[in-house]
């Protein structure tokens, strides 16, 4: 259900203008506890290319709509600040790049504008394969908004939604196997 709705997703390209191979994972989502059913309200996905093959961004998202935030007194954007990871207590903070806001305009049946923030941060890839295989990672997004949260180690929610670990892990696989190659 969630590749349904674009979440998660695994795609991998090929540049023509300087022949890279881009790999990237759409934007799922991460949760606060393990018995979580609704999802924090920010995403994490990534991006590699074998131009810098040694690293990946990790992108952050968040989304929101009019008809939402009227209601429940949430921003519409936000600007990211940070990512901080915990890992076994051990902390590192990665800085976040200049944010981007986009709109989808407004929807005629809703009568609503889904909005979108997103910026990211340039990880080392070992670092984020010491992510995936951690038993207890805690990120910390921190934006204008105020930070969040999330227990990056949960591959599945309570629900049985795909986490962002389950699909990062699986875009880990198809950069090992690229990297082999180059």
């Amino acid at each position: 259900m969630d590749r349904l709705a674009g979440l998660g997703v695994v795609t991998e390209r090929e540049e023509t203008f300087d022949d890279s191979h881009i790999i990237e994972v759409s934007p799922t989502f991460v949760y606060e506890a393990e018995d979580s059913i609704v999802p924090s309200p920010f995403r994490l996905g990534a991006l590699w290319t074998s131009t810098a093959p040694d690293h990946a961004l990790l992108v952050l998202q968040y989304r929101s709509s009019t008809s939402s935030t009227i209601h429940s007194g949430e921003d519409l954007y936000t600007s990211f600040e940070r990512l901080d990871v915990n890992i076994d207590d051990d902390i590192r903070r990665f800085d976040a790049t200049r944010t981007s806001l986009s709109d989808s305009g407004v929807n005629s049946v809703s009568r609503s504008i889904d909005t979108e923030s997103r910026a990211s941060v340039i990880v080392p890839l070992d670092y984020l394969e010491t992510m995936v295989s951690a038993e207890d990672v805690r990120i910390r997004i921190i934006s204008s908004s105020g930070y969040a949260d999330s227990l990056f180690h949960i591959e599945r929610s309570a629900a049985g939604s795909r986490a962002a670990k389950s699909a990062i892990s699986e875009f880990l696989s198809r950069v090992n196997d690229r990297r082999k190659t180059i």
